[in-house]
């Protein structure tokens, strides 16, 4: 008979496998959609003379730029850290993130935490201003570069780009109403805000200049435009003759329903949408080639970043200087 601690267990391992099981399984089943012969000969036949350098710049390109990004988010919300630093530190919070989301989330989280001070639901709160400002960026990119094959996807599509743009100035407005209620004295809204875990979290978003918002802001969008522009080049080098405008913004749309986090770097979700927008213009077989190697590109890439910068990770891990309130 199975103890509670048994099965307590299990259910914790199972909820973590949950969103890895998940995506292999969407991809198993596309797979199988389109005929497992018919997938291996698509994989057979990509241009892996241009594929493979592609993947090599582009990972680099982007993954670089996600360091620097998310470096002056630290610097304006947490604290001054160094790119190097950054680079070692997101390295290893990929490598966990890609053995348990949740854990590689917070991981970064955590390294800040204890080495500025600052309360940890702050610092996590300062970092997932990162997914609000890849939101926003997303929809930023896709509405310039709209497209009527977008729009004809769903009726809703248009109204749900239209919402997420108008929360942009919403969410400003919410924060001067706030600042003009505290008389602009940032002091206040802060001892206000870290009184309270809710309010450490929504901190950096309503205590950081809207001048560095932007600043991270512009930081981030050449990161989606990159990716997008690789996935695009996979698509014609798995034989997919779309042509780059339409490819780009169709792109962008299967990215934003993948940045919904269900499953590993979208995992099965991607290649899903993907197959639905791109089969007038090639093979879906071809298709689903073409995004499972450009999403194994990045997961691939980011697990020998891990594990490069592993030493050196566990190294800086060990010698935080604690904040001068713990220091004994």
């Amino acid at each position: 008979m199975d103890t509670p601690a048994a099965k307590n267990k299990f259910l914790y391992f199972g909820r973590k496998a949950f969103p890895y099981i998940l995506g292999i399984l969407l991809v198993i089943y596309l797979i199988h959609i389109v005929s497992l012969n018919k997938f291996i000969d698509s994989l057979s036949r990509g241009r892996y003379e241009y594929f493979i350098p592609a993947s090599i710049i582009f990972f680099f390109l982007v993954f670089f730029i996600d360091v620097f990004g998310t470096k002056i988010l630290v610097d304006k919300s947490v604290m001054y850290t160094s790119f190097k630093e950054m680079l070692i530190v997101k390295s290893i919070s990929g490598l966990v993130g890609f053995l348990n989301q949740a854990v590689g989330q917070m991981s970064l989280g955590y390294y800040y935490h204890k080495k500025s001070g600052l309360p940890f639901f702050y610092v996590g709160g300062a970092l997932l201003l990162l997914l609000f400002i890849d939101i926003v960026s997303l929809t930023i990119a896709l509405g310039l570069n709209i497209k009527e094959e977008v729009i004809s996807v769903s009726d809703f599509v248009p109204y749900v780009i239209i919402g997420l743009i108008l929360f942009i100035p919403i969410y400003l407005i919410l924060r001067f109403f706030i600042m003009w209620l505290f008389k602009n004295d940032r002091l206040r809204v802060s001892a206000l805000l870290m009184s309270n875990k809710i309010g450490q979290l929504l901190g950096a978003l309503i205590l950081i200049p809207f001048t560095d918002l932007v600043t991270i802001l512009m930081a981030r969008i050449p990161r989606i435009f990159l990716k997008a522009f690789f996935m695009v080049m996979s698509l014609w080098f798995f034989n997919i003759k779309v042509p780059y405008a339409e490819g780009i913004s169709l792109v962008l749309l299967s990215l934003f329903i993948a940045a919904i986090p269900v499953t590993p770097s979208g995992l099965g979700t991607f290649q899903g949408m993907s197959i639905i927008l791109f089969e007038k213009y090639g093979d879906r077989a071809d298709i689903l080639a073409s995004t499972v190697a450009s999403n194994m590109v990045f997961i691939v890439g980011q697990i020998i970043m891990g594990l490069y910068f592993l030493n050196r990770g566990l190294f800086l891990l060990g010698n935080i200087k604690k904040p001068p309130e713990e220091t004994k």
